[in-house]
């Protein structure tokens, strides 16, 4: 019997591991097929989990953004239960969140809703600027996580963007922005008359 929830969490480091992966899951729907067992393949769900090296300020903090291609709420949470499942991410101060993406609600038909929300874990008002982050600069489907440790010194309205700086670093460095590229004119170069 299956379950349609069943988490499977390997952590993928190389090409080898991805390849290895996929093996499996091929093997399960293989032995589902040959034991009359429904398994839909097209449920799961491969989630690229990045981060960004922690960097310590000279007044005394850690900042580590992390994120992840989300196509679903469920992968949002999933995303946010496996980073919570590191002790030391688990352990910060705060852990902000935001997710931006297209989704099938419950009480919807088939349609797809627009779906942005964070959760701020007590920093009030970070949730919602890095939200804002998103929404502005990033492409859909994204959900981004910055943990804070406090280290003694207050920062003051500075965190918020220390906060962005982390996220915004990360999601440049894995293309997930928006282009920056200003667009083509369409229209064409006349001649003088």
């Amino acid at each position: 019997m299956f379950a349609d929830d069943v988490q499977i969490w390997k952590g993928i480091k190389s090409a080898a591991d991805e390849d290895e992966f996929q093996k499996n899951l091929c093997r399960l729907k293989d032995w589902s097929r040959k034991w009359l067992l429904s398994f839909n393949s097209n449920k799961c769900t491969l989630l690229r989990l990045r981060n960004r090296n922690p960097v310590p300020d000279a007044r005394s903090y850690h900042l580590i953004a992390h994120c992840c291609r989300v196509s679903s709420l469920q992968e949002v949470s999933l995303f946010i239960s496996k980073m919570l499942e590191d002790g030391k991410v688990a352990n910060a101060t705060h852990n902000i969140t935001a997710w931006y993406l297209r989704a099938k609600l419950r009480d919807s038909s088939n349609t797809l809703s627009l779906v942005a929300d964070f959760d701020d874990d007590g920093e009030a008002h970070a949730g919602a600027r890095l939200l804002h982050l998103l929404t502005m600069a990033a492409n859909e489907g994204i959900a981004v996580m910055v943990s804070r440790w406090f280290g003694g010194i207050k920062l003051g309205p500075d965190r918020f963007k220390h906060i962005n700086n982390a996220a915004s670093s990360l999601l440049a460095e894995q293309k997930m922005l928006k282009s920056t590229d200003p667009p083509k004119s369409k229209a064409k170069n006349k001649g003088k008359r």
